[in-house]
């Protein structure tokens, strides 16, 4: 993700403006309709990460007495980030979306105030 985010910022900063592959490679991967969506999943992500990640490492742990494999608690880690797809989707669309559209209906009311 990195390298891509790096390769965007210089296609802004024309640093790359006559390196056709590149330009080709972050117009075909920034910008997509999945990094936008993923963008705004991510702060909700963020947010479930690690009580997520906690509890199902933690009750493994408790279920199995401490003992926990290496092989087991990779997979429970990639289970646990699948299933914090569908849950970031679900917050952002019923905790983020509702209070960022009533943050903006209430930014406008306010009166501007001048500068002095």
């Amino acid at each position: 993700m990195w390298p891509i985010f790096f390769l965007i910022v210089l296609e802004e900063s024309d640093w790359i403006s006559d390196f056709k592959p590149a330009k080709a490679l972050v117009g075909l991967v920034a910008w997509s309709d999945l990094d936008i969506y993923l963008g705004k999943m991510s702060y909700s992500a963020y947010l479930q990460h690690i009580p997520l990640f906690s509890s199902v490492i933690g009750s493994a742990g408790l279920m199995l007495g401490g003992e926990m494999s290496q092989l087991l608690a990779t997979t429970l880690v990639i289970l646990s980030t699948l299933a914090m797809i569908p849950l970031s989707h679900v917050a952002y669309n019923v905790i983020e979306a509702p209070f960022s559209r009533v943050d903006s209906q209430f930014a406008k009311r306010l009166p501007r105030l001048s500068r002095v």
